[in-house]
């Protein structure tokens, strides 16, 4: 395991959350451009049954539509999400479209998202003040789920893009 941060906002590891593995992909075109789906980087879970390779396949497909070429692990993210006792290990990769298709999901919620490029700077800097604005408000603002997935998600976002290659 390349770890790359850890998001914990105790004062100690916690022993009793259960592990999420889970898997990103930043795919990243010849103008330096991201492929994002929901302004997020496309990705998801992995299943008990499928490795980290195979759950990043089928979520590309799922969400946009998207073959790739993986190119390169990134490295791993942990993120502590406490309101869930959950232990999110994100595993990011650098990836190449082979090809762009139509969405496979059935689920409601990402029904209304398709891929969009965007400049990998500019999504660096309109994530890093996201975070900004998110920590501004405050956890009296956001449910400790919500604060933490809008925080954690956004920074392990930014560690990922930071790490791509040109």
């Amino acid at each position: 395991m390349n770890l790359l941060a850890t998001f914990n906002d105790n004062d100690f590891e916690p022993t009793d959350y259960v592990d999420r593995p889970t898997v990103k992909a930043v795919i990243v075109n010849k103008n330096d451009e991201v492929l994002l789906f929901s302004k997020a980087l496309p990705g998801g879970g992995v299943e008990e049954d499928e490795t980290k390779e195979e759950a990043l396949s089928r979520e590309l497909m799922e969400e946009i539509g998207a073959t790739v070429s993986i190119i390169r692990e990134l490295g791993d993210v942990i993120a502590y999400r406490d309101a869930l006792k959950m232990k999110y290990i994100f595993t990011g990769y650098q990836c190449s479209l082979v090809s762009l298709g139509a969405a496979t999901t059935a689920q409601e919620d990402e029904l209304q998202w398709g891929p969009v490029w965007d400049k990998r700077s500019d999504v660096i800097s309109r994530l890093e003040q996201e975070v900004v604005v998110v920590k501004a408000k405050g956890r009296e603002v956001y449910d400790l789920e919500t604060y933490q997935r809008k925080i954690f998600n956004r920074e392990t976002a930014i560690i990922f893009l930071k790490q791509v290659r040109k």
